[in-house]
């Protein structure tokens, strides 16, 4: 809602459906089951407390793990098959059942801005089975656990731990915060909030209505009661072939489907697609005819068209084209990347890429490409605004593609100053490209330490590239466990072992103060 607030003139929250509650069951006689479930966005709180966990059962003779999750997970536990069960996501019955086979849930959550927007669903679902929680001390579950009575809080790996001995060691505590919070879930059932949500639905209508379907949307839809689905026809799933299949020719089955439905703006378009990718720019631009000149053309359409065009050696008629697109659409990136490259040689074209950049404030291409307009305290001053406003929020994914367009677009032509030089190394110290421009600079200026220095950081980096081409010719397939384990280091978590605290010592008060 926080986040929203700002773009959206109006913004509602509503609470979770209660989920379903059936009646608590007997504990069966069974080794104490420990269990976690999770999405792959969940797959970094896993990270953080699966070794924990694990340590925790392999001291346990009486005890096993559930988990229930992305495939690339499974090896964070290492335990013997009779005490690891493991199954990758499924349905929610499925779902159901596995939790049918927990006596305690662990629910972890890292400090990260996408957790931010958790709910206490978790919690709902533990609680709706009869399943004891121990949930991370953040996010959603310090407002919705009543510490010691329907679940636990911890904040630390060892609070998670004592908690686990606790419940394993006390039946009676297990089964009085059982009963407890499948008590509360059975509540929720009186109050679904499906009143709140009506009546904010009603408001939102302001005149409640009722419309009638077009008769024929109704004929071609498949029903379920009062649920009315278009499924994919023969148009349809021609159009999307050319996109699951471009080097394909699609075009003579694309050709029939124009012919019996000349309306279908997105067939003519894919049609017009495999017209020019087999070098028929006469008959693309026969395709696209009928979708331009009306003057209520999308952009995508005049960016189609543009292409077509371009491509048939017709650029004026593509800029054209392009201007009315940006026109419509002021951030529309491709056509503005295909505009600016139409009007490179033109005197204006200094004049387009600095509009290119207002108009898309986020794009760091945008903002790049009126350097080659630009010379002196000018070309200067744009590269210090782009490391500025762009560098500070990138995400680690991004920057490798960031670093590569900065270091092309400060390298070519006019060497920058000294400084900014000295400033961009800073800002991307894996490019090696801006490294050797630096290097050059500072021998220039006179300080062959200075650049013998940043010739060996590019080197370097070329030993350490050429390293990871020779060790993984092709994509790693653990390259996400990396990404994961980066994203958990990234959002706190930290060695217990080296960044002892006193004040996270393991408590078993139920975390009530956390």
């Amino acid at each position: 809602a926080a986040l929203w607030a700002a773009a959206a003139r109006r913004v509602l929250v509503f609470p979770n459906p209660p989920p379903e509650v059936p009646p608590l069951p007997a504990r069966p006689a069974r080794p104490f089951t420990v269990g976690w479930a999770g999405t792959g966005t969940h797959l970094p709180d896993w990270f953080a407390v699966a070794p924990a966990v694990a340590a925790w059962v392999r001291g346990r003779p009486d005890a096993r793990l559930a988990v229930m999750t992305d495939e690339l997970a499974r090896p964070f536990v290492d335990l013997p098959p009779d005490r690891y069960g493991f199954r990758p996501p499924g349905t929610l019955a499925e779902y159901a059942a596995f939790l049918g086979e927990l006596d305690v849930g662990v629910a972890p959550l890292l400090p990260s801005p996408f957790n931010l927007g958790r709910t206490d669903l978790k919690f709902r679902e533990f609680a709706a089975r009869g399943v004891v929680g121990v949930y991370a001390a953040a996010g959603p579950f310090p407002a919705a656990v009543d510490p010691g009575r329907t679940g636990f809080l911890y904040r630390t790996p060892a609070e998670l731990v004592a908690h686990l001995d606790r419940l394993a060691g006390d039946p009676d505590l297990l089964a009085a915060v059982r009963r407890t919070s499948h008590a509360q879930a059975t509540g929720w059932l009186r109050d679904d909030g499906a009143e709140v949500r009506l009546a904010a639905y009603r408001d939102l209508l302001a005149t409640p209505r009722d419309p009638a379907l077009p008769a024929g949307l109704v004929a071609d839809s498949t029903a379920d009661g009062r649920y009315f689905a278009v499924r994919a026809g023969e148009p349809e799933r021609a159009a999307r072939a050319t996109e699951a299949a471009p080097d394909a020719d699609h075009r003579p089955r694309l050709r029939e489907v124009v012919r019996t439905h000349p309306d279908y703006a997105h067939a003519r378009k894919a049609a017009a697609r495999a017209e020019l990718r087999a070098g028929e720019a006469q008959a693309a631009l026969t395709l696209l005819a009928p979708l331009i000149g009306d003057g209520s053309e999308l952009p995508s359409t005049l960016t189609d068209a543009a292409q077509v065009y371009l491509a048939s050696g017709d650029g004026p008629t593509a800029r054209g084209l392009l201007e009315r697109a940006v026109g419509r659409n002021p951030g529309h990136p491709v056509a503005w990347a295909l505009l600016l490259r139409v009007a490179d040689a033109d005197p204006e074209a200094g004049g387009l890429a600095r509009r290119s950049a207002r108009n898309q404030p986020r794009n760091y291409l945008a903002a790049l490409a009126p350097l080659r307009h630009l010379a002196g305290p000018d070309r200067a001053a744009c590269l210090g605004e782009f490391l500025d406003r762009f560098v500070a929020g990138l995400d680690p994914e991004e920057r490798p593609y960031v670093a590569a367009a900065f270091a092309r677009a400060a390298t070519a032509g006019e060497s920058p100053p000294l400084e900014l030089l000295s400033r961009a190394c800073a800002a991307f110290p894996e490019s090696a490209r801006l490294a050797e421009a630096h290097a050059d600079a500072l021998y220039a200026a006179g300080r062959p330490a200075a650049a013998a220095a940043e010739y060996a950081r590019a080197n370097a980096a070329r030993r350490a590239a050429l390293a990871y081409q020779l060790e993984y010719p092709d994509p790693p397939a653990r390259g996400r466990l990396w990404a994961v384990a980066e994203y958990a280091r990234r959002h706190g978590l930290r060695d217990e072992t080296s960044d002892a605290n006193p004040t996270d010592a393991p408590r078993c008060d139920g975390g009530r103060d956390a």
